[in-house]
């Protein structure tokens, strides 16, 4: 099991690694400009340690204000460390920031974060 697992994990590595920027969903970039340039700042919290990775891979990078991802935090979602230190970073109350989610864990991350 453990030689399947590590097979595993560096197919999902070969994968990261071998992303390109076409490989966004469609008008996520543009959406993320269109908030930043109302004014509004945005974050990336990711519990994945390969965010940095994907977000260059992606050249989306520069597109946030803060990025936290899970080689900063000691607990993953749903504790609300990963939203409380992302609000933090934008310098923000967490009671003022908007989170968007994927998964039941993180939206638990985020009501337990305001």
């Amino acid at each position: 099991m453990e030689r399947l697992a590590e097979k595993k994990n560096q197919w999902f590595v070969d994968y990261i690694n071998a992303m390109k920027p076409g490989e966004i969903f469609p008008g996520v970039k543009e959406l993320i400009q269109d908030i930043r340039g109302s004014g509004i700042k945005v974050a990336l919290a990711s519990s994945s340690k390969n965010a940095d990775t994907v977000l260059n891979l992606l050249n989306i990078t520069g597109l946030f204000d803060a990025i936290v991802d899970g080689t900063m935090i000691t607990h993953t979602k749903p504790d609300p460390e990963i939203f409380l230190l992302a609000a933090k970073k934008l310098n923000l109350p967490p009671s003022q920031c908007l989170v968007f989610e994927d998964a039941e864990a993180g939206v638990e991350a985020a009501v337990a974060a305001r």
